[in-house]
């Protein structure tokens, strides 16, 4: 689904999974490995990373609710299973909207994933996001090895329009792999600049 494809809703599902990325062994470590050889193997501290999922919704192309780890009901027809730190287990995070049941005033929906500001995509292993139109697999998002990525965005929706603009039943929606950074004004909050992005990418 590389492009619009209307649809008339239903429930979509963003399934986030990470892992910790373990840290370089030491030089001390590495010696101890050799002279046990390798009975005693002292692995270097996993690097610190929280990678995190989350939907933003518009009015009118304006922001105005964000539904993530640590805000879940935000958005009647929507939720989040919670914020997940360490990346441990199969599962991590979890987000979904139901396009049939959000309110009214919701006319653009973003979904997108990202690390703290100083951090990148490259600091944890194994990152995609499964895309999951009711219980059919649409696609998985993966960051791009090596890119020094924090922010990408995985869909977009927007309420169909007659050539009026007025609304009429129906999505458009288009899933996409749009990665890059995101930066944090002086005085901003970190959701500003991912909001910031999130909409630069959205097409809106």
């Amino acid at each position: 689904m590389t492009k619009d494809t209307a649809t008339p809703g239903g429930l979509w599902t963003f399934l986030l999974n990470w892992d910790q990325k373990q840290g370089k062994q030491s030089e001390a470590g590495r010696g101890l490995s050799r002279l046990t050889r390798g009975k005693i193997n002292i692995g270097g501290k996993p690097k610190e990373s929280d990678i995190d999922i989350w939907t933003a919704y518009y009015r009118d192309q304006q922001p105005k609710r964000l539904v993530v780890g640590w805000n879940p009901d935000a958005v009647p027809g929507a939720g989040h299973t919670g914020d997940n730190q360490t990346g441990a287990g199969d599962d991590d995070e979890q987000t979904w909207t139901n396009f049939d049941e959000v309110p009214a005033w919701v006319t653009e929906v973003v979904v997108g994933v990202s690390t703290k500001p100083t951090g990148s995509f490259g600091d944890a292993m194994n990152v995609g996001v499964k895309v999951s139109q009711g219980t059919h697999l649409v696609d998985e998002i993966m960051p791009t090895l090596g890119a020094n990525q924090n922010v990408a965005v995985a869909l977009v929706a927007k309420r169909n329009r007659n050539d009026s603009g007025d609304i009429v039943d129906g999505w458009s929606i288009r899933v996409l792999d749009a990665a890059g950074r995101y930066t944090v004004n002086p005085g901003e909050d970190i959701d500003a600049g991912i909001l910031r992005f999130a909409k630069s990418n959205a097409g809106f």
